[in-house]
């Protein structure tokens, strides 16, 4: 979901970052979390993707995280969950 979010946010608002609170609400929908724990959650889930390859697209400030704008990316849909979308690198 984060990834999703943030390529979403990479094609509507190149180089704009989505705050943490708006990725920490779009990645757990309707969860109850004390702040602490969903900065640590996304803190995490952000160094997870960054390990399984993205870690030269995700970029960081005080203001939030974003998709580099000048990265080439294609959406595809799976077939296992047609609803979710899942990123390639082209």
């Amino acid at each position: 979901r984060l990834l999703v979010a943030l390529a979403e946010q990479r094609f509507i608002a190149p180089g704009r970052p989505l705050s943490p609170q708006a990725l920490i609400e779009q990645g757990w929908p309707g969860e109850h979390m004390r702040p602490d724990s969903a900065s640590s959650r996304l803190y995490v889930s952000i160094g997870r993707l960054r390990k399984l390859g993205f870690g030269d697209l995700v970029r960081s400030s005080p203001g939030g995280y974003w998709l580099d704008p000048t990265a080439s990316l294609r959406v595809v849909s799976t077939h296992a969950q047609p609803k979710d979308e899942m990123l390639e690198r082209s």
